[in-house]
Formats: structure tokens, C-alpha cells, sequence
């Protein structure tokens, strides 16, 4: 069970639909400057996420995925009586969990070693995540459209250095939740694509605040 948040940070309504309902019909019609929080099953999730990250790549939304029912977020909020949406808010600014998901990637068929774009659809080595604490990478995630070989790197300082990598092994996505990679604040973080003609690569780092 996940409970998902989504903002609409753009000047038209934004639907987040699972293309393939098989348990139940799940739709999220989200108006302007509005947040919409919403219950699903991990498999509905799944599916839903791709849209999720391309709308907030192209700075659509700002969205956020809790691993519970919404009776846990109020549960683990540190302010009681909050709806799930402000109990959300909460445990992401911080006030609890201090984890957090930075994503970034590139649309087209023909994608080669390239730094995948952020929110606003700009490439993050020109404008990158900058760390506002500490923080440490502990788990890093990839997708395409279809089955690929090609490696996605974490990179810092716009510095060539790889700081954190996960190879696809010639599949549609991967992940790796056994890592353990410290950034500091001030550090500017770039997630770029090593791989010729990849389609529409995409990438997600998970950071707990230290």
C-alpha cells in the first residue's frame, strides 16, 4: 500500500490515470495549485510512477510516495490530530523521516550520453539539485520505455567523478537500496545517462537527511 501527494504546480488540471486497472479503476484529477492525496496498492503504483516522474520533470507537479496507508503517516506525523495530507507535508519537510526522492531524465528514442533534465525540463549540469543539509544516497533506481543497456550516474560539482551508479543490465528498469553515498550541503547533484540510443532514460535517487 503506498499513499501518494500530488501538487499541481502548473496552470492546468493534471490527470494521473493507471493505463491498466486491473484492481479497480484509479484516477487523479488534480486542479491548479491544489494537492491531492490518494491511497493505492504498490502494483497500481508502479505503474502510475512513470507519469508521476515525467510530470514533475517537466515541473508540472511536485509529488511524493509514502511506503504505508495514510493511518501510518498520521501515526508516525509528530503532530497529532493533522489530516494525511498536512501529516504527509510534515514527515516530508522532515519533522519525522527526513527522506526524500530527487528524479531527472530525458524524453526521445535516441538519447547518448547526455545529463538527464530536472524540474523545468533543464539538464542538470546547468542547474542541478543543490543540497540544502547533509544527506546520504541510499538507494538509486532506473527506467526506459523499453529494454536497454546503458548506465545511470550520479555526479556532483559538475565534476566528471561518478559519485553513485546503477546499470540497467539490458532491462527496462533497476534498482539497488544497498547503497550508502554521503553528499554535503552545498553539494550540486547531476544525474547523467552513459549509453548510446537510449529511450527516454530516466532516474531516481532516494537521500535520508544526516
Amino acid at each position: 500500500m503506498y499513499t501518494v501527494s500530488v501538487e499541481n504546480i502548473s496552470g492546468g488540471v493534471i490527470v494521473i490515470q493507471d493505463p491498466y486497472p486491473t484492481e479497480g479503476r484509479l484516477t487523479m484529477p488534480v486542479a491548479p495549485g491544489e494537492t491531492e492525496v490518494q491511497e493505492m496498492m504498490d502494483s497500481q503504483y508502479d505503474r502510475i510512477k512513470p507519469q508521476l516522474d515525467w510530470h514533475q520533470i517537466e515541473g508540472r507537479i511536485l509529488y511524493t510516495a509514502f511506503n504505508g496507508p495514510a493511518s501510518k503517516i498520521i501515526n508516525d506525523s509528530s503532530v497529532p490530530g493533522q489530516s494525511v495530507k498536512d501529516a504527509l507535508e510534515n514527515i516530508v519537510a522532515g519533522y519525522t523521516l527526513d527522506v526524500f526522492a530527487l528524479a531527472a531524465g530525458r524524453q526521445g528514442a535516441d538519447i547518448t550520453d547526455v545529463y538527464l533534465r530536472g524540474p523545468g525540463g533543464v539538464p542538470t549540469n546547468l542547474a542541478g539539485y543543490v543540497m540544502a543539509f547533509d544527506a546520504r544516497i541510499v538507494a538509486i533506481s532506473l527506467a526506459t520505455t523499453g529494454a536497454e543497456t546503458w548506465t545511470l550516474e550520479i555526479r556532483k560539482n559538475n565534476s566528471a567523478t561518478v559519485i553513485a551508479s546503477l546499470s540497467s543490465g539490458g532491462a527496462d528498469k533497476a534498482y539497488d537500496d544497498t547503497i550508502a553515498v554521503d553528499v554535503d550541503a552545498g553539494d550540486e547533484l547531476q544525474f547523467y545517462c552513459n549509453g548510446t540510443a537510449i529511450s527516454a532514460p530516466s532516474g531516481t535517487i532516494i537521500l535520508r537527511r544526516r
